[in-house]
């Protein structure tokens, strides 16, 4: 029976080295699927950054040679309101308007996408963060080894659910509220469970 009772625990203590490991190993697996994330988004943001660049270049450029080109056109006999469709149509400004508003158009998506993707990379890097401190916490707490570690350490996991789906202010994105995130439901769930 001592022996047997050395066996168990020498088996407890493998068993508890087993799913440190393992969580140790599936916090690791999500921190990099969040730095992953976090590196997509920040090539993505880069990109569109040029292409924003890119558009307000060439917009830029075509209202220079635009502008340029206009002349206002005035046939005798004609009155000022005529004149002013004479020169429209005479000199395409039409099609000049609506390509220059493409190029505003374009300049308004690559901003909008730039924002966005910077704004996940963000939220991203605070995910992989928050995971990567939830692992030094519970290390901490397994290794006081107290009373109520399995209260301790369902606490810190709802906290670190809180943490990584809360989505904080990045200063990216215009009007972008804090949504509670599914951490508040998982708190009321258990809420009514004990009541």
């Amino acid at each position: 029976i001592k022996k047997l009772n050395e066996d168990l625990s020498k088996t407890e203590v493998l068993l508890q080295q087993a799913q440190k490991k393992a969580v140790q190993s599936e916090v690791m697996e999500y921190g990099n699927f969040f730095g992953n994330e976090a590196r997509k988004n920040e090539i993505t943001a880069k990109i569109n950054r040029g292409l924003m660049f890119g558009s307000v270049i060439l917009t830029g450029a075509l209202s220079v040679i635009f502008l340029r080109e206009i002349k206002f056109i005035s046939a005798e006999g004609l009155t000022f309101f005529e004149n002013i469709l004479l020169t429209i149509n005479a000199q395409n400004i039409l099609i000049k308007f609506v390509l220059l508003s493409l190029g505003g158009y374009l300049i308004a998506h690559f901003s909008k996408v730039h924002s966005t993707e910077k704004n996940l990379y963000n939220l991203n890097i605070q995910r992989q963060n928050a995971l990567n401190s939830h692992k030094q916490i519970l290390d901490s707490v397994v290794a006081t080894e107290s009373e109520n570690e399995k209260e301790v350490r369902n606490a810190i996991l709802l906290e670190l659910t809180r943490a990584i789906f809360a989505n904080h202010e990045t200063g990216y994105l215009k009007g972008y509220k804090d949504d509670p995130g599914p951490s508040n439901q998982i708190i009321e769930i258990t809420k009514t469970l004990t009541k």
